[in-house]
């Protein structure tokens, strides 16, 4: 009886570590690359920062914020099908393009942006992309405890 219960136990033991160690999708993986290029074509407007950003002074000091942004103080966006990417900035009562040569790629819930005139690169991971909503949310130079996330909108 006692080599019974012992097998009872142990397999009761076995079942329980199986569940225990498997593992479920997780909604912080973020989605596919097939989403977001499903997806990312066409203008997005920030909306909404929260997490680390810079003030406005001459050093740039990182502080934490939560808020809305206007759109006077907004930026955009323009995502083409052929991987190319302008930014626009708001002046003087109108949207203003940038002057650099910008491409993307999509790797992964990643979203790479080069600089092509500064070789600079920028990684923006991708939250969630739904309807005409994106959260990403990018690493400041300073370390990775220093994440902002920005919310936008489609605006065409």
């Amino acid at each position: 009886m006692k080599k019974l219960n012992f097998s009872f136990v142990a397999i009761l033991f076995a079942l329980f570590a199986m569940v225990s160690f498997t593992a479920c999708s997780s909604d912080d993986d973020g989605p596919s690359s097939e989403e977001i290029m499903e997806n990312i074509v066409g203008t997005w407007q920030v909306t909404h920062i929260s997490g680390w950003s810079y003030d406005d002074t001459e050093d740039e000091n990182l502080i934490k914020v939560d808020v809305d942004v206007p759109e006077k103080d907004s930026e955009r966006i323009l995502f083409n099908v052929d991987g190319t990417c302008k930014w626009y900035w708001y002046s003087n009562n109108g949207w203003r393009p940038s002057g650099s040569s910008n491409s993307y790629k999509v790797s992964g819930n990643k979203i790479i942006i080069y600089d092509n005139d500064y070789d600079i690169e920028d990684t923006y991971t991708v939250i969630s992309i739904k309807n005409n909503t994106a959260v990403l949310e990018v690493t400041l130079e300073e370390g990775p405890q220093y994440k902002q996330r920005i919310t936008c909108k489609r605006v065409d």
